[in-house]
């Protein structure tokens, strides 16, 4: 269903102002900045420059606070940073001096102009080939049968064998010509490649319960590859994901995932719909992976240099300025005698020492390696993302 999102924006502070925003897209994004989709100028406390956003799921909208100084609050609740929420249709949520409304209405159709009543349709001709297509129907309906229960290995050969005999006497007329093309028992008929080589349609058929096995290996992976990568957001990246009561792509099993985009009561709309959010979440996993190598590197380059700037003799020298040693009653500054600078620098070297081979390596990877690790991993993951299609709903 097509509908338009409506943002009531209204501002208290004097002069006291409202404006309607209406939206017909599948991401609006809140903040400052010119480039937002609703920019907005905080007067009493300050609206970041990305201070917010809107976006459409498969099945609902959710808003998300995008780390922003002055927070989001959303029916009277703070949104935690990158968290989505989600929105429902009269929910409020405040921005700083401003207060917004998320409402949604369906698109307007417009009328088609009323033209004359075609005439009464002409009576069906009578199909002369009815009836005994019927019989022949009911004869193919055993042959199926017994194609599905018989398990022995040669038995598509033997049905073309069967189809080649049967239609023998009939190949030189015109009905038979139509019913050996139709049922593909000639072999001099059109054929499509299948895996390389020249396959009947019978044999496309027949080859049924392997392309079902195809897709639910495919979908069982996928599904896999998905919640890994929620797993790892929530894990490494400490991100706190709400659970959706209704169904998500982030969150389905593999029948979940199989009647989401096989539901045969779908229109052809709906299934566009529904192919183009799974092609978002294909995107956002290889966007994961891209992501993950940049944050490797990262990590490396920057963590390394902050290890290492614990040993810097630069550092090392000022705790050393700052050691004294007592003569009787006179306090002398280690720097000032070199033997004893020597003596105490190396001391410091081997307590730096000590304390990073005493700590836990999960502390060091924590302290050191991970948050440039996770700077990258979302500057990649944000900054190369494509917007939801508006076919998503």
């Amino acid at each position: 269903m097509s509908v338009i999102i409506k943002l009531k924006v209204s501002k208290p502070s004097p002069p006291p102002w409202h404006h309607v925003y209406e939206y017909d897209q599948d991401l609006i994004t809140i903040g400052r900045g010119v480039k937002n989709d609703l920019q907005l100028e905080g007067i009493n406390s300050v609206v970041s420059r990305e201070h917010a956003k809107i976006l459409r799921k498969p099945e609902f909208y959710v808003l998300v606070d995008l780390n922003s100084t002055n927070t989001t609050v959303l029916n009277g609740e703070k949104l935690k940073p990158n968290v989505e929420y989600e929105l429902h249709p009269g929910d409020r949520f405040q921005i700083c001096d401003y207060e917004i409304e998320f409402l949604l209405e369906k698109k307007k159709v417009e009328e088609e102009p009323l033209t004359a009543p075609s005439p009464p349709p002409s009576p069906p001709r009578p199909n002369p080939f009815l009836q005994d297509l019927m019989e022949l129907s009911k004869i193919l309906d055993r042959v199926n049968l017994a194609y599905e229960l018989d398990e022995s290995p040669g038995k598509n050969e033997d049905m073309h064998d069967a189809l080649q005999k049967a239609l023998k006497e009939s190949r030189g007329k015109k009905a038979g010509g139509i019913l050996g093309s139709y049922l593909g028992g000639d072999k001099s008929m059109p054929t499509v490649s299948v895996l390389g080589k020249d396959t009947s349609e019978l044999d496309i058929l027949s080859n049924y319960d392997r392309v079902r096995k195809l897709i639910d290996t495919t979908l069982e992976f996928l599904t896999k590859l998905i919640q890994a990568r929620v797993k790892f957001r929530q894990e490494f990246l400490n991100e706190t994901i709400i659970k959706s009561k209704s169904f998500s792509l982030d969150s389905c099993t593999p029948d979940e995932l199989k009647g989401f985009l096989f539901d045969a009561k779908l229109s052809p709309e709906d299934g566009q719909k529904r192919t183009e959010a799974l092609a978002v979440v294909l995107e956002e996993l290889l966007l994961h992976q891209l992501s993950l190598l940049e944050g490797y590197k990262a990590g490396v380059n920057e963590g390394t240099k902050r290890f290492l700037d614990r040993m810097n003799p630069a550092r090392l020298n000022e705790q050393l300025a700052e050691k004294k040693i007592r003569l009787g009653i006179i306090d002398i500054p280690v720097k000032s005698v070199p033997i004893l600078k020597l003596s105490k620098l190396i001391q410091i070297y081997a307590e730096v020492y000590r304390e990073l081979t005493a700590e836990d390596r999960s502390v060091i990877e924590e302290r050191y390696f991970r948050p440039s690790y996770k700077r990258s991993y979302y500057n990649c993951s944000r900054g190369s993302r494509r917007k939801p299609s508006k076919a998503e709903g």
